[in-house]
């Protein structure tokens, strides 16, 4: 299984921007916030259809990830 190392990095990723999410959603009135609030998000959606993709082996769940990942 030479995809664990790559799921468990992604998911770290996913961890640290939904916490660099929360600190900034207790920051709101520093510049620049929201911005950096959707950047966060985005990275969250494209990591998280990455991790669906590498971790499905049916055709339809990866598409279903690729999906995910084209929206963030």
């Amino acid at each position: 299984m030479q995809n664990r190392p790559v799921i468990i990095y992604l998911i770290l990723s996913i961890t640290i921007s939904a916490a660099l999410i929360f600190y900034s959603s207790q920051n709101r009135d520093t510049r620049g916030s929201k911005a950096f609030m959707a950047a966060c998000f985005s990275t969250i959606l494209w990591t998280l259809g990455d991790v669906i993709a590498r971790l499905s082996q049916s055709f339809e769940v990866q598409w279903f990830g690729e999906i995910v990942r084209y929206l963030g």
